[in-house]
């Protein structure tokens, strides 16, 4: 008891904040993947809607070139990474390998195509050399 009246009020907004997110969302599974789904039907409204009012600003020419989501692990390691880009952009995706590297083994999951954005999700490993170093 002693501790919650201690807290600071960052801490106990967090602790609400948390509690909050914890309830409103549960763990899924869509298209093989881990996602946190919105349990309450105005939430998932409001964020179809928000992410829906972004659409007019990608389809601007040359606004947004591309979207990725990275997944790294406790060691900041990148694990997966999914990649959306615009038609008219380059289909190439570059990646972090510096001069006498070698590339990383890139592994395809999923492709799809929607307008105005094509996706893949891929698995990318990194050099032999990189892991044996």
């Amino acid at each position: 008891m002693e501790r919650r009246q201690n807290q600071t009020p960052q801490g106990q907004i967090a602790r609400v904040l948390v509690e909050f997110f914890g309830g409103a969302f549960e763990r899924r599974r869509y298209m093989n993947v881990v996602i946190q789904r919105a349990l309450h039907r105005q939430l998932r409204y409001y964020m179809h809607a928000t992410v829906s009012g972004l659409l007019p600003s990608m389809q601007k020419l040359g606004m947004v070139e591309r979207v990725a989501v990275i997944f790294f692990n406790a060691d900041n390691v990148p694990l997966e990474k999914f990649a959306g880009t615009s038609k008219e952009a380059d289909l190439s995706i570059p990646t972090d390998t510096k001069p006498g590297q070698q590339p990383p083994l890139i592994t395809p999951i999923k492709s799809m195509s929607s307008e105005p954005l094509n996706l893949q999700l891929y698995l990318e490993h990194p050099s032999l050399l990189e892991s044996l170093l």
